[in-house]
């Protein structure tokens, strides 16, 4: 009776630990998520075969042999590498051009062409200016866009404030970020 009591205090100790770990390093947060009227809402439902699409040609730029997934974040956008998929958040969806978007899902697929690393994340900011690089040389865009890029996602969804991270990030490729 005693050895299964510790087990089960054990078993206690281990989920609540990992469920402890999700949710200080969700890469999804709801305290960030825009408000969207009716219309931004089906706009970002129309957009979303474009995005898959995109998604599918900058794969195989990447040179991935699978398919990414496509998801629908709270806010921002992430690559998950354990479901290999890239979700962006309708705010982004919906607000964000072509351009801009097209550069942040690049980024993301970046990730997902360094699987391995972005799972593991030993070096957060090494893992984001490589894809940082590689979006851009995917996209054939230039640093300036890409700062203009995260100028409108932080204008999309106002609470993705402009971090440390991203102004280093920018710092490393030759420009100044300013909030918009």
């Amino acid at each position: 009776m005693i050895n299964l009591i510790k087990l089960l205090l054990l078993a206690t100790t281990v989920v609540g630990s990992g469920v402890w770990i999700w949710r200080t390093t969700d890469p999804d947060p709801k305290r960030y998520r825009a408000s969207l009227s009716p219309q931004e809402i089906q706009t970002s439902w129309k957009r979303a075969p474009w995005v898959i699409s995109e998604l599918a040609c900058l794969a195989k730029a990447a040179g991935l042999r699978s398919s990414l997934a496509f998801g629908i974040a709270n806010a921002g956008a992430h690559y998950s590498p354990f479901w290999h998929r890239v979700s962006i958040s309708r705010a982004f969806l919906a607000r964000l051009s072509d351009t801009d978007l097209r550069l942040i899902l690049a980024h993301e697929v970046a990730h997902a062409a360094r699987r391995l690393q972005t799972f593991s994340r030993c070096g957060a900011i090494e893992e984001e200016l490589a894809a940082d690089r590689a979006a851009l040389q995917m996209t054939g865009s230039t640093p300036e866009q890409w700062a203009e890029a995260i100028r409108a996602s932080v204008i999309a969804e106002p609470g993705m404030a402009i971090t440390n991270q991203l102004a280093l990030r920018a710092e490393v490729l030759g420009i100044q970020l300013e909030e918009p």
